[in-house]
C-alpha cells in the first residue's frame, strides 16, 4: 500500500530526508522537515516524512499530530494508519500500537500487501504468533512473493516450527532457486547429517548461479555450515572463506570508527560517573551481554526456565533511548563526542523510560531479561540509569567465539564479522571495554563462562539465579516449551538439550585462524579452552568467586 504520487519537485528533498534519518542525522532531518512543512502542509508525503523526523528527534506529540494530519489529507489512508502504528511502537506505546494495528486491519482483510506490511510490523515488535497468522492470511490472497515467504519462514523458525519454516522456504525456492538468504536459513533450521543434507543441492545451485549474482555469499555460507555439520572441515572453511570475502566486498565498514567509539566510552565513563546511583531503582531488569555467539541465548533460556523471569528478547530499547537522550543533551552542550555528551543526560528518566517500555513487551513481569549482546558497551550507563539492574556477561573461548561469529551470516550489524583482522580488532576493543567496566564496578557484573555453563549447567544456573534474586528450581534445566520464541541466530540450537558439541570448535581450523589467534594473543587475550575434559560438579564456580561476589544491594 502506497500513497498517491506526489509532486516530482518534492521527491528529491523527501528522499534526502529519509537518507538523513537512516544515517542518524536526526537534527538535520528535523530542520529539513520544518522547511518542507512550512510550504507544503497539505502534502501527505511531506507530513509523513516530518512525522518520522519528529519521532527521531524525540518530539512524540508533534510526530503523531503530523501523521494524523497526513491521514486527513488523503482518502488513501491505510498506509498512513500503519505508519502511525509503527510510530507508536517506536515510542513504546504498546497498547496504543496494538489498538492502532487493529484499526489498520479493519482496512486490510482483502488487501494482501497491507496484511503483509502489518505482519512485518508485528514480527519486528515481538508479536510473532500474530505475525505468522497475518503472513499466512496475506499468502492466501495472492501468489506470495519471495519476500513474504522468507519473513514467514523466519517467523516460524523463531517460534520453533522448523517444518513450517522449511515448507515456506521450499515454496520460495521454486520461484527463486538461487535465493541466498533462503538457502542459508534452510541450512540453519537443523543440524545436518551425512544421511540428510543439502550439500549436493547447494553445489548444483552454485554451478547454475547467474553471473554477478548477489546471492552467491548466502549459498556459500549455507554450504560451509552443512559441510561443517557433516565433518568436512577443510571444504567447509574453504567455502566460508569465499563467502566472507565476497560479502565483505559488498558493503562499506570502518572498523576504526567502531573501536574508537568503544574507547571513547571507556574514556568518558570514570569510576565517579559509574558510581553515581541517582537512577531508577527498579529491581526487575536483567541484562545478558557479551559478543554474539558467546552463549547469551543459552543463559536466557536457563534464566526464564522457571517462569519467574520473562524473556523479552534482544531489545534495542536501551541503546535507542540513550541515543535519543544524548542527541537532546548534545544540542545544549558542546562535547567532543557522543560518549561525553551522554554524561549530561537525565539517567533516572532514561531508566524509567526503559523499564516502562521493556516491561510492556514482558507482559508486565517483575523480572524480565534483555538479551541484546551489544548492550555490553552500555554497562556503565545501565549502572547509572538502573543501579539495581542485574548484568550478566557471558564469555567464551576467544578463538571459538570469533570463529562462531565469522561463520554466521549476519544481515544487520556485525560489519566486523567477515574479515578476520577486523574481527580481531573488534574483539580486542570489546574485551578492553568489559575489563574497564569490571575494574570500575567490581561486584556489579556477573561473569559466566560458556564452557563452564555447558559442562556444569546446574551449578552455573544456580549461580545465575542467586545473582538475580530468583528462586532455584530444577525446571530451569528442561528444554524450552514448543511455544517459546527465540529471535536469534541460535533459535534452532537453543531448543536442543544442553550439549558440549560446540566446545573448542575452532580447533579444526587452527592453521587458518593462526593470524587471528596471534592478534588476540598480542593484545593479551589467550585461549582458555585448552582442555576438553568435563568439569566435576562445582569445579566451574571456584575460579570466579572473587570477581562475582555481589556488592551490597546487587541482589534481592
Amino acid at each position: 500500500m502506497t500513497l498517491p504520487p506526489t509532486d516530482p519537485m518534492l521527491l528529491p528533498s523527501i528522499r534526502d530526508g529519509y537518507r538523513l534519518l537512516r544515517q542518524g542525522h536526526y537534527q538535520q532531518a528535523g530542520r529539513l522537515a520544518e522547511r518542507l512543512v512550512a510550504t507544503n502542509n497539505q502534502n501527505p508525503h511531506v507530513l509523513a516524512f516530518a512525522a518520522e523526523a519528529c519521532m527521531a528527534c524525540g518530539d512524540v506529540r508533534k510526530s503523531l499530530r503530523l501523521i494524523d494530519q497526513a491521514a486527513a489529507t488523503t482518502a488513501d489512508k491505510p498506509f498512513l494508519l500503519l505508519k502511525k502504528a509503527r510510530l507508536l511502537a517506536l515510542d513504546h506505546q504498546r497498547q496504543a500500537f496494538i489498538d492502532q494495528l487493529d484499526h489498520v486491519l479493519e482496512h486490510a482483510q482483502d488487501n494482501p500487501i497491507l496484511l503483509w506490511q502489518s505482519a512485518s510490523l508485528c514480527h519486528n515488535n515481538q508479536l510473532h504468533q500474530r505475525a505468522i497468522a497475518l503472513f499466512e492470511q496475506a499468502s492466501r490472497l495472492m501468489d506470495p512473493p519471495p519476500g513474504l515467504l522468507y519473513e514467514l519462514a523466519m517467523a516460524r523458525h523463531f517460534r520453533g516450527d522448523a517444518p513450517g519454516a522449511e515448507q515456506a522456504l521450499e515454496c520460495l525456492l521454486q520461484a527463486t532457486p538461487h535465493a541466498g538468504p533462503a538457502l542459508y536459513l534452510r541450512s540453519t533450521l537443523k543440524r545436518q547429517s551425512r544421511q540428510d543434507n543439502h550439500i549436493r543441492d547447494l553445489e548444483q545451485r552454485l554451478a547454475t548461479l547467474p553471473a554477478a549474482s548477489t546471492d552467491r555469499p548466502g549459498i556459500l555460507y549455507a554450504l560451509a555450515k552443512e559441510l561443517e555439520d557433516c565433518g568436512d572441515h577443510t571444504r567447509s572453511f574453504a567455502a566460508l572463506t569465499l563467502a566472507t570475502r565476497e560479502k565483505r566486498a559488498s558493503y562499506t565498514y570502518d572498523i576504526r570508527s567502531e573501536t574508537a567509539a568503544l574507547a571513547e566510552i571507556a574514556e568518558a565513563y570514570t569510576q565517579e560517573q559509574c558510581g553515581n546511583g541517582t537512577g531508577h531503582t527498579d529491581t526487575g531488569p536483567i541484562f545478558i551481554v557479551g559478543m554474539p555467539r558467546s552463549g547469551t541465548t543459552l543463559c536466557e533460556r536457563l534464566l526464564c526456565g522457571t517462569g519467574q523471569a520473562v524473556a523479552a528478547g534482544e531489545l534495542h530499547i536501551f541503546g535507542n533511548e540513550l541515543t535519543r537522550h544524548t542527541i537532546a543533551a548534545a544540542s545544549h552542550t558542546s562535547q567532543p563526542n557522543n560518549a561525553s555528551a551522554s554524561l549530561h543526560i537525565d539517567f533516572r528518566a532514561l531508566g524509567q523510560r526503559y523499564v516502562h517500555a521493556a516491561r510492556q513487551i514482558a507482559n508486565g513481569s517483575k523480572y524480565f531479561i534483555d538479551k541484546l549482546p551489544g548492550n555490553f558497551m552500555f554497562c556503565g550507563m545501565i549502572a547509572r540509569a538502573l543501579p539495581q539492574a542485574r548484568i550478566i556477561h557471558v564469555t567464551r573461548d576467544p578463538l571459538d567465539n570469533c570463529y562462531a561469529i565469522h561463520k554466521t551470516q549476519f544481515f544487520d550489524g556485525c560489519g566486523y564479522a567477515c574479515d578476520l583482522t577486523e574481527l580481531g580488532d573488534y574483539f580486542i576493543a570489546y574485551r578492553r571495554l568489559m575489563d574497564h567496566w569490571q575494574n570500575l564496578m567490581p561486584g556489579k557484573i556477573l561473569e559466566v563462562s560458556y564452557e563452564d555453563l555447558v559442562r556444569d549447567p546446574r551449578d552455573q544456573s544456580r549461580r545465575m539465579y542467586a545473582w538475580c534474586g530468583l528462586d532455584w528450581n530444577d525446571k530451569a534445566l528442561l528444554p524450552p516449551p514448543p511455544s517459546a520464541t527465540f529471535s536469534t541466530a541460535s533459535a534452532a540450537q537453543v531448543r536442543e538439550p544442553i550439549h558440549q558439541r560446540s566446545l573448542a570448535i575452532s580447533r579444526n581450523h587452527l592453521q587458518q585462524l593462526s593470524g587471528l589467534e596471534a592478534r588476540l594473543a598480542a593484545a593479551g587475550i589467550h585461549r582458555h579452552c585448552q582442555s576438553h575434559r568435563p568439569l566435576q560438579p562445582g569445579q566451574a564456580t571456584a575460579d570466579m568467586e572473587s570477581r562475582t561476589k555481589p556488592s551490597p544491594g546487587a541482589t534481592a
